[in-house]
């Protein structure tokens, strides 16, 4: 287990356990949710936040076709009947790098059911400016590899919080996490302007997005904004339903492209980036805090 601290932030790390954090507080107040300590059927659905590469969320039926190359994956979450989240967050990561508030992570993804060779550096970085999380992939294979990146934070929820997240469409579809069109944002999931995320019910990925959002702690007066990276145009927001008892989070997951873009008729205009061989993408997640006066804006 890795620990870093610096600049009033504390960071947990497990390069075991899918280069996953297990902890993020600022001050002292928890940002993301800690790891969940109680026994579990699949642990990487414990942890505090997990990269998602080297493509996001779910592949309908846990296979596609790319450039006429057939692929078939094998399921990778108990009950789930798609393949899910990528590789990195199952696999173990190498620690590369290590001071008392940088920690910079690689894994290498040898051909496979997933036939294309990959490698990815994960770096957490904690300076005066924030916590940085950039994660880059580059293709190893000698041919064009379909790629996509994310980060899938659980922010804490299990006392009063808000959320400000400014997307424009959500895509739905007769199954969570295989969309086939996008809408206008139903009042119900439309956080363009700051409110509670009590009673949040979804699990969709929206677009639209200018790759910002804001989450307010009134109690604490701790305000975290969030701040993507040019691609990061979709996001995913998952949450069970935050005032159902031991919930206590929800997921705002920056991604590079739409959920099950890899079936779609044209990957690429989902977000789908076609990654030549030595070519890299990245994805930088900055989280910024600051406090400010519960009573401010009512």
């Amino acid at each position: 287990m890795i620990r870093l601290e610096a600049h009033h932030w504390r960071v947990g790390v497990d390069p075991e356990s899918g280069g996953g954090l297990t902890h993020l507080s600022y001050h002292g107040h928890p940002v993301f949710r800690d790891r969940d300590s109680g026994p579990s059927d699949f642990p990487p659905l414990q942890m505090s936040c997990f990269p998602l590469v080297p493509f996001s969320n779910r592949i309908a039926g846990a296979r596609f076709s790319f450039r006429g190359q057939q692929v078939h994956l094998p399921y990778n979450m108990p009950g789930e009947g798609h393949f899910i989240h990528g590789f990195g967050w199952t696999s173990k990561w190498d620690v590369v790098d290590l001071t008392d508030h940088v920690c910079s992570l690689a894994f290498r993804h040898e051909p496979g059911d997933w036939p294309w060779r990959f490698h990815v550096v994960q770096n957490i970085s904690l300076s005066p400016a924030g916590v940085i999380m950039d994660l880059r992939l580059t293709n190893e294979a000698s041919n064009v590899m379909p790629a996509g990146l994310g980060f899938h934070p659980y922010f804490h929820a299990s006392e009063a919080c808000e959320l400000e997240f400014p997307a424009q469409r959500v895509w739905t579809g007769l199954e969570a996490g295989i969309p086939d069109k996008a809408v206008a944002v139903p009042e119900e999931w439309d956080f363009r302007e700051m409110r509670p995320v009590t009673g949040l019910a979804v699990d969709h990925c929206f677009s639209g997005w200018d790759g910002r959002a804001r989450i307010f702690w009134p109690n604490a007066g701790l305000e975290v904004e969030m701040t993507c990276s040019p691609n990061a145009r979709h996001a995913t927001l998952y949450a069970p339903n935050v005032s159902r008892p031991g919930a206590g989070f929800f997921c705002l997951e920056p991604v590079t492209h739409v959920s099950n873009a890899l079936n779609f008729p044209s990957p690429e205009e989902a977000g789908i980036l076609a990654l030549k061989p030595g070519e890299t993408v990245s994805l930088v997640m900055s989280l910024r805090a600051t406090s400010r006066d519960p009573q401010a804006e009512r």
